[in-house]
Formats: C-alpha cells, structure tokens, sequence
C-alpha cells in the first residue's frame, strides 16, 4: 500500500511539471504584433516616452487630478506635445500641461463656470531638465512656474475664482503623454507614476533617459500664441476621447 501511494503521487507531479513548461500559442495574428499593454510596477520615477503610431496616450495613471494639491513635474525633451492631461465627467472640466513647438509650455483648465490658461517661457525643449511646479494659493488662484536646477526661470501668479470646482472625477486617467511627445519625464513628490496602470510597452521606459545632443527643430511662428478668447488648446488624443464620449452619449440618448 506504501509503495502503491508513492508511485502515484510521483505520477501525479511530472504531469504538473509537463503542464507548466508547455509553451502558449498565440489564437492569431494580432496576439503577436498588437502593442502590449502591461500593468506597471511601483516605485518608478524617471520615464522616457517615445511616439506611438496610434497617437495615444502611452501611460495612463489611476489617479484623479485635484488642483487644490501642489505637484510638479519635470521634463526633458526636443520634442513637443502633451506631457499631462485629463478630462472629468464631461469635455467641460478639464486640465491640460501642453509644450508647444517653441518650447513655450500652456498650463490650461476649466470648471466649466471659468476656463483659465497660462504660458511659461520659451526653448525650453533645449534638451534641458526643466521643472514645473503648481502651486495652489487657497481660495485666490494659483501660482505656475518653472525652474531650472530649483532656479526659478518663469512664474505667474493666475486668479481663478472657481479652480476649487475643477471636477475631474468620472472621466479619464491621468494620461501621460499624447503619443506625439518624445522625451523624458520625471515624477514629483506626489509618486503618481507609481499608479500607472496602462503601459504601451513599446513606447514606455522606465528609469532611463537617453541623451541627444543636438535639438533640431522647426518652428511654427504661429505655435506659441496662446487661444484667443479663452479658447482651449487640445492634444489630438483629448479630442479624439471628447468625441468619443458624446458618441457614447448619443447611443444611450
């Protein structure tokens, strides 16, 4: 009986081990050259995003924007685009940090009651790390600005009755990137990289920052011009995920 038992748990153990070396097969195509979409793992600070052909978002973060809260992010790029959005419930709250082709960064957002936006500076997609903080001031505004190894280059103190309503729940992730910028970013005290939660692998890498020497850029004379009459300024992503949610909307209309 003892020797029956052994034999048939040492049986019962090579099928495991024959189980777990069998090699998946993908069901088709697509299984092998769609980008993957992995869940990122903590403690990342330093990302460098490169373009994606889908003009997507490549890093989204779990995380809602309050702008009540002081963060910062820093940047490092020759390229431009979007480097953060997102958008609430609805296309009328929204916050967006978008660096123009001259390097000129607009920080925009809106309540839906009031739209607000601010230009910083210029050549800042020099190649350079450059830092922008967000400083919430109460109930008067907030201050915006930029600095360079902790000098502070540019700041601008906006007034913003109604930034405390800025409602950014039930609409998007924090989206990291438009699929267009090509740079390096680094997180700030607020870790939300650590909260990723979508990866497109084939454009996000994680703690490191290749070095280019030589920025070549051609410059739009028009790209720096902030809207006119409070118009806001959309990444190409932000606006494809406006439609989007009105034709959902439309469906269940």
């Amino acid at each position: 009986m003892w020797t029956l038992f052994i034999i048939y748990t040492l049986s019962v153990a090579v099928g495991q081990d024959a189980t777990v070396v069998t090699p998946a097969v993908p069901s088709s195509v697509s299984d092998v050259t769609s980008p993957i979409m992995s869940v990122s793992a903590p403690n990342h600070t330093v990302v460098y995003l490169n373009s994606t052909l889908s003009r997507g978002s490549p890093l989204n973060l779990s995380v809602v924007l309050d702008l009540r809260n002081n963060f910062q992010l820093s940047f490092r790029t020759c390229s431009h685009g979007s480097l953060l959005s997102q958008i609430g419930g609805d296309d009328e709250n929204y916050f967006q940090l978008v660096l123009d082709e001259s390097g000129s960064l607009n920080v925009s957002w809106s309540s839906g009651t009031e739209s607000k936006s601010e230009l910083l500076g210029r050549d800042l997609n020099d190649n350079q790390w450059y830092n922008f903080v967000w400083t919430y001031q109460d109930l008067s505004g907030v201050t915006v600005s930029v600095e360079r190894n902790v000098t502070v280059l540019v700041s601008a103190f906006v007034t913003s009755d109604y930034l405390r309503n800025v409602n950014l729940q039930n609409g998007s992730k924090l989206l990291v990137g438009d699929g267009q910028f090509v740079g390096c970013l680094k997180d700030g005290l607020q870790t939300w990289f650590s909260s990723a939660v979508e990866v497109d692998d084939s454009a996000v890498q994680w703690h490191r920052c290749p070095t280019e020497t030589v920025c070549n850029h051609t410059v739009n004379d028009c790209s720096s011009s902030p809207c006119a009459n409070n118009g806001r300024l959309y990444s190409v992503f932000v606006l494809l995920y406006m439609l989007q949610m009105h034709a959902i909307t439309a469906v269940v209309v």
